[in-house]
């Protein structure tokens, strides 16, 4: 199969394109595609398709762009959900722009070593691949982000190659050609210099000094600047006529001289035959130490490769020095300094050797380091030596190594960064890709051995972490093993107890790297590494390393820098700080280590510390979310079990209370595995603590998945242990969830069970909460009167326990349910209660959600200004928050005052703005995006649209139906049986209004019963 981009949008399989449906599919493809096997949320997906304003079915249409291009790639290629949007992998399929810069990276990496010949086939393979202009029938939005970056692409491509035929002595050649693309290109002052050049060489000077003084007046009348570097540099070659000749002709012999007369050591390894990926990194150390390089001020290049172990930095090290001999004809010097092994080479046995290998007699070899440091550096004086310096330890080793003449360049190898050397660029090499490590796996073991197993090999490579060694003991295995399938071994390294050991193979051993770089750790850095091994935890924060040590932040923090020295740890930076991530490999090495050198009781202890730490935090962010107005005490704590917590520091505090939302947005994925690994661990406590402590931020930024998955499985680890309270809080937890999703089933549910829970462990207020959740769902159902028993028992109970918050719980949800039944003063002076004890909470949500409701209350008592002045302040503070839920809750709101005093142009751009909202939120097919679509159906029939109007009131009707709410449904299909009379549908109004019936008949039917 093969996936085009350069030129129409395409998918050909076997000799035959495959037909696509318009712009808006081929637009999905390709973005995809040029997304390179990252995720591409469903927000940038609309935005490439429709731009700023996405249709109201927005999720509905892309998922069926999606569902048709998975039909048309088969077994080729595949698309993946990962929310909150999706990727393609390309597997075996060939995908035409990624061949493109393949080509053109050999292209370059040829021409920077003068291969001309070469990098020209490779530059025309690549242009090739172009069939017209890219991105051919895509949408505008599209078009404009990523042509820019494609034309320049292919530009570069196209200049590189006439560079390298122009070294070829092709200039005859060349002369039309970049005649017209200089005339279609007028300010690319690259081709024009290089048409100078070509002219110059053909013997037309005076027509390479016309094409300059053409390409100047044009930048200066298009641009008001004078030409670049090149282009002037190109017009004195041509006036003083000292154009040099083609880089690729014969020089003179002689020109070719040296004064070089002893011998010229070549003590470089063989290149890696098989060296597989790298390009960015070999180009960027050629770059440092060649020809080309940045020059220093009297000093050798010297460039440091570092890397974890087993990472493949001699490996890289020894192939890109391989394309730079002929930089450097005075020969090339070679050491192993043993830096990973017990006994490290001593400086004096390297320079002795170095010295010998320059042709110094032994009996000249002076006996002392000092004498033959001199020496050494008299001998490469004024020549270009390329020294590699192997498996360094450290600065000291290598300081007496260094070469004092600036021809000479050094390269260094070192698991440490050696930051200690002064005047070192450095290259730092993190484990390979996975198309990489894919490409290396499948050379060794042999393609066909592969084919049909992708998903196996994909394994291989996750489970080794891209880390080389690793691959290469893990082919070596399957070398060996012919009979095996790769999914064999994927499964015995899936067994963390044993991963170790079946990547030992032979003279590679994972383990045994992994130890000698351990070994060299201090005692404190390495009690951090094996501490932090025990947290199932992605990212790390900086302050982790203090608490899994027990110590203060700064001793923390010393031993975090010394792992990331040490490139056992990495970092990346972020917006809240620097993270810390283990390799899989170092954390199951960094466990064995763990289980054989820690105490039980220190690894559980550790592991206490570590949880408590971010429990503390997650209490300090909690009080300080901007859900909650000044002073913060009066925010009702967050629920507590037996996790003690530990606390980090004032300055790490004050820096979380600063930005809480922050905080909780960075710490979130770590939140959702402390969880897990709470539940798994046998510590109950933690999982629903850490969950619950979580619960405010997820509610005001709508984070319903983690919402919901962090709580399930803390549910589970409760009840698999037999906590009570805690697993209490969690069901109330999930009865607000079930809320904020309108599902009323769960919501009873969980809100029952929960009661019964609070009122064995004598909570009442929050039996009191759990109680109006369950009456809020009885309500929705139309049960009104088991609804009424549940608020009038959560009233009680929480006026008896005296806790402000469940007041104000229990007398809203007693408003809601006198609103619901018509009986307007009593909900306002309820709702009034309730917005009294919340102000005095501080809470700006539940402030919002009443004034919401009290708006409503005005707006059928005909209070229209004061119904506009709550929702007005609803959206104030829903703003103030950045609580996009509530923001579009309010807005449907908004829309029904609109709708009810005449003006239907605001009422429609409300309910339209609201439901797009709901669908980003995934909040599509809930009740606000029902209300919003029975006010847009209302308003349709009010114009006369009545078509519209009977589609918009179906869909709200079958939400309703979804959500098991039939009062509002039955409200809904009233209105829908008037539409479809005015339709002239009249027994599908007879139908309508019958079910109508019988949905309120049934309700009635339902509370009789109860009574």
């Amino acid at each position: 199969m093969e996936l085009r981009i350069l030129g129409p949008v395409e998918i050909w399989t076997d000799d035959d394109r495959n037909s696509l449906d318009g712009s808006k599919q081929r637009t999905v493809l390709a973005a995809l595609l040029l997304a390179r096997e990252r995720m591409i949320s469903d927000h940038q997906l609309s935005a490439l398709l429709w731009g700023a304003e996405p249709p109201a079915t927005m999720n509905a249409q892309i998922y069926t762009y999606i569902s048709r291009l998975r039909k048309l790639l088969g077994e080729g290629a595949s698309i993946v959900r990962q929310r909150p949007g999706y990727l393609l992998r390309i597997g075996t399929a060939r995908f035409d722009f990624a061949e493109f810069e393949r080509l053109t990276q050999l292209g370059q990496a040829a021409l920077k070593e003068r291969r001309h010949a070469e990098a020209a086939g490779h530059f025309r393979s690549g242009l090739t691949l172009w069939r017209g202009p890219a991105l051919t029938d895509v949408t505008e939005f599209l078009a404009d982000v990523e042509l820019p970056r494609l034309e320049e692409a292919r530009m570069a491509a196209l200049e590189s190659r006439i560079e390298a035929d122009l070294a070829l002595g092709r200039h005859a050649q060349l002369v039309a050609e970049l005649t017209g693309l200089v005339a279609a290109y007028p300010l690319a002052e690259r081709l024009r210099a290089q048409l100078m050049i070509a002219l110059y060489r053909s013997d037309r000077q005076a027509d390479a000094l016309a094409v300059y003084q053409t390409g100047r007046r044009i930048l200066a009348d298009e641009l008001g600047v004078d030409p670049g570097p090149a282009l002037s540099k190109a017009h004195l070659e041509v006036l003083v006529g000292e154009m040099p000749p083609p880089a690729a002709a014969p020089r003179p012999a002689e020109a070719v001289t040296t004064t070089w007369t002893r011998p010229r050591p070549a003590m470089l390894p063989p290149d890696i035959a098989d060296f597989t990926g790298r390009e960015a990194e070999v180009e960027r150390l050629r770059g440092l130490v060649g020809d080309e390089r940045p020059d220093g001020a009297g000093r050798p290049a010297v460039a440091v490769v570092h890397g974890m172990p087993g990472v493949g930095k001699s490996a890289l090290a020894v192939h890109a020095l391989h394309g730079l001999v002929d930089d450097f004809p005075d020969g090339q010097l070679y050491a192993d300094l043993g830096g990973s092994t017990s006994r490290p080479a001593e400086p004096a046995e390297v320079l002795a050797g170095f010295l010998a290998a320059l042709g110094v007699l032994p009996e000249a070899i002076p006996p002392d380091e000092a004498g033959r440091v001199q020496l050494y550096r008299s001998q490469l004086a004024g020549r270009r030596v390329l020294v590699l310096l192997d498996n360094a330890e450290g600065g000291r080793q290598v300081r007496a190594l260094l070469p004092g003449g600036a021809k000479c360049a050094v390269v260094i190898t070192s698991r440490s960064r050696l930051t200690t050397l002064a005047g070192t660029r450095s290259v730092h090499l993190a484990p390979l890709s996975p198309a990489a490590a894919e490409r290396l796996v499948r050379a060794a073991v042999q393609p066909e051995r592969a084919a049909g197993q992708g998903c196996a090999l994909h394994r291989v490579v996750q489970l080794c972490g891209g880390l080389p060694l690793a691959l290469r003991a893990a082919t070596a295995r399957l070398v060996s093993r012919p009979h095996w399938p790769l999914a064999r071994l994927a499964d015995r390294l899936a067994d963390q107890e044993r991963a170790l050991d079946e990547l030992r193979v032979g003279e590679i051993d994972v383990r045994g790297s992994l130890e000698s770089g351990y070994r060299g750790l201090s005692g404190h850095a390495r009690t951090a590494l094996r501490r932090l091994a025990l947290l199932d935890v992605d990212a790390l924060p900086a302050w982790v390393s203090a608490a899994v040590l027990g110590v203060a932040e700064d001793r923390g923090e010393d031993a975090t820098a010394e792992l990331v020295e040490a490139n056992l740890l990495d970092v990346e930076a972020s917006a809240d700080g620097p993270r810390y991530r283990l390799h899989p490999l170092v954390r199951w090495f960094a466990r064995e280590r763990a289980l054989a050198d820690d105490p039980p009781a220190e690894r559980v202890a550790s592991v206490d510390r570590a949880l408590g730490a971010w429990l503390w935090l997650a209490g300090e962010a909690d009080r300080r979310l901007p859900d909650r107005e000044a002073p913060t005490e009066r925010r009702p704590r967050l629920a507590t079990g037996g996790t003690a917590r530990w606390r980090i520091g004032a300055r790490l505090a004050k820096a979380v209370g600063a930005a809480p939302l922050d905080w909780f947005v960075a710490e979130s994925p770590t939140l959702r595995d402390l969880v897990q690994q709470a539940a798994d661990d046998g510590r109950p406590h933690a999982a629903w603590e850490i969950a619950h402590a979580a619960v405010n931020f997820f509610e005001i930024g709508g984070r319903y998945e983690e919402w919901q998955g962090t709580h399930q499985r803390a549910l589970a680890a409760v009840r698999a242990e037999g906590e009570v309270f805690g697993e209490a809080v969690v069901l109330l937890g999930l009865a607000r969830l079930s809320a904020a999703l309108d599902d009323v089933g769960a919501r009873l549910t969980y809100a029952d069970r929960a009661a019964r829970l609070f009122h064995a462990t004598g909570d009442r207020g929050r039996e009191a909460e759990a109680l109006a959740h369950a009456g809020a769902a009885y309500r929705l159902t139309g049960h009104f009167d088991r609804a009424d028993g549940h608020v009038r028992r959560a009233v009680d109970l929480a006026e008896a326990a005296g806790t402000p918050g469940a007041r104000a719980v229990a007398y809203k949800a007693l408003g809601d349910l006198h609103f619901d039944q018509e009986e307007l003063p009593a909900a306002a002076e309820w709702y009034a209660h309730a917005l009294c004890l919340w102000r005095g909470l501080g809470d700006r949500r539940r402030i919002a959600g009443v004034l919401r409701r009290l708006s409503k209350v005005d707006r059928e008592r005909g209070h229209l200004d004061e119904a506009a002045a709550h929702f007005a302040e609803a959206a104030d503070l829903a703003a103030a928050m950045g609580d996009r839920a509530l923001a579009a809750a309010v807005q449907v709101g908004q829309g029904q005052l609109a709708q009810s005093t005449g003006r239907a142009s605001a009422a429609r751009q409300s309910y339209t703005q609201a439901i797009r909202a709901f669908d980003t939120l995934g909040l599509a097919r809930r009740s606000g995006h029902a209300a919003a679509l029975h006010g847009l159906g209302e308003l349709a029939l009010v114009e006369g649209r009545v078509a519209t109007a009977v589609q918009m009131l179906t869909d709200a009707a079958d939400v309703w139906g979804c959500l098991a709410m039939p009062l509002r449904q039955a409200r809904t299909l009233a209105t829908l049986g008037d539409a479809q009379v005015a339709c002239g549908h009249f027994e599908d109004a007879v139908a309508t209004w019958q079910t109508v019936s019988d949905l309120r008949e049934r309700a009635v039917l339902a509370n009789s019963r109860t009574s």
